[in-house]
């Protein structure tokens, strides 16, 4: 079912989700009335709650995965699942950084639908079906993990002679390729799929490249939502970087515990 108090399509749906979490949680920093852990529950919560009553008006019959929700393999027989995290980059939100995200993503057969990555300190939300990666001169930058690089990230930068830059959020990472101020981000600590398919989505359809590092396609609504790599480029790089990314030494790819996450 389509529809709901407004007419909305789902670019248009996802768009209106992610702008309304991110105003939840810059909301709930006023003041400083509450912070860090305190914080961030309090505004994963709420958006949640407000998420849930949204998706139950304007899609009823529709899925959903979060990663503040108990997996309901239920899902895996639905046509059409959202896939959320609410506040990507939970450390960053609750200290006061910028380098966090809102990620809202429809998936039908394995593949994103429709998909909005806010960066609610920027004001800005990044809409799948309107944004085209920037495609201007190379940043010589790539970023990575600010708490979990790759094992072998500087010899790596090195081949492809670019510089390291830390960040938070997937999604903050995905938003630099698509403005051009990286060339690329590479993850290897391991993902799950709310991580994802948001930035995904976005950057699938604003031009860039976007798989694992051995190249194959990413695909979601999963029975395991566990991914243990994550590649975003500029598409004129993609044969460099995968063929720098097949020389990275093991890497440790630790599976998170969304709980443990959060604690």
């Amino acid at each position: 079912m389509l529809g709901g108090v407004r007419d909305l399509n789902d670019h248009e749906l996802a768009y209106y989700i992610a702008e309304g979490i991110g105003a939840i949680a810059t909301g709930a920093r006023t003041g400083g009335l509450i912070e860090a852990r305190d914080l961030a529950q309090v505004a994963n919560r709420v958006a949640h709650d407000w998420v849930d009553q949204v998706l139950r008006v304007n899609r009823p019959d529709d899925a959903i995965l979060s990663e503040d929700y108990a997996d309901d393999h239920a899902r895996l027989d639905s046509e059409r699942v959202w896939i959320l995290d609410v506040i990507d980059g939970t450390k960053e939100y609750a200290t006061g950084r910028g380098d966090w995200a809102v990620h809202v993503a429809l998936a039908s057969g394995g593949k994103i639908e429709a998909a909005s990555v806010g960066m609610p300190d920027a004001q800005r939300v990044f809409r799948d079906d309107l944004c085209e990666y920037v495609d201007g001169p190379m940043s010589g930058k790539i970023v990575v993990s600010r708490n979990n690089p790759p094992a072998g990230i500087d010899d790596f930068a090195a081949s492809i002679e670019r510089m390291v830059r830390p960040m938070g959020s997937a999604g903050a990472k995905t938003i630099s390729v698509l403005l051009g101020d990286a060339d690329a981000y590479i993850h290897t600590g391991g993902h799950n799929e709310w991580d994802q398919a948001a930035p995904a989505g976005v950057a699938l359809r604003a031009g860039l490249h976007c798989s694992h590092l051995d190249g194959s396609p990413l695909e979601f609504n999963q029975a395991d939502v566990w991914r243990k790599d994550f590649l975003v480029c500029r598409p004129e790089i993609t044969d460099e970087v995968l063929a720098a990314a097949a020389q990275l030494p093991p890497q440790n790819y630790e599976r998170r515990d969304p709980a443990a996450a959060r604690r």
